[in-house]
């Protein structure tokens, strides 16, 4: 296990993370966990070559993750595919459904080629980040209705917007 300083731009940090792993020579080093700057090309490229797997976010703005939301959206269920006990009393357990997909993507290897190389990618749904990202959706919403509301108590007032 490493940790990296997170002020270092990932293009630098998650490639070198890969190659220091790697010279560490350590038996059974499967691969990388990080955060969703680790999609990248290069990445991919690094991993592929290395034989190391890559658990990361796809970041929203990528196609292929709309790609995956849009085919998990279609299916009737999900498989389980893990189930934790809840952290505190009275809390659900925490579930993960979901299934893989395969799909192409563009690939940059160390010698700076790029090409198509097939990635396995997780369509995954968890009730614990539906949670959150429900609260998160609440709270701009409410935020976004306080706006409006002093827009409109400032036009009603006669001051300028």
């Amino acid at each position: 296990m490493g940790l990296h300083d997170g002020n270092t731009s990932d293009n630098v940090d998650v490639p070198r993370a890969i190659e220091q792993s790697l010279v560490l020579n350590l038996d059974g080093l499967k691969g990388l966990v990080s955060d969703p700057k680790a999609y990248r090309q290069r990445t991919f490229g690094l991993c592929l070559a290395n034989g190391m797997g890559l658990v990361t976010l796809v970041p929203r703005t990528c196609g292929i993750r709309q790609e995956v939301e849009a085919w998990g959206q279609q299916q009737v269920s999900l498989p389980l595919l893990l189930e934790r006990s809840a952290k505190r009393q009275g809390e659900a357990p925490r579930r993960w459904y979901g299934g893989s997909v395969k799909r192409k993507v563009e690939v940059e290897y160390q010698d700076g080629h790029i090409a198509l190389a097939l990635i396995r990618f997780i369509a995954l749904y968890s009730t614990q980040l539906a949670q959150q990202h429900e609260q998160t959706h609440d709270k701009a919403q409410a935020q976004e209705a306080e706006a409006r509301a002093n827009q409109v108590a400032q036009v009603g007032a006669g001051e300028p917007t």
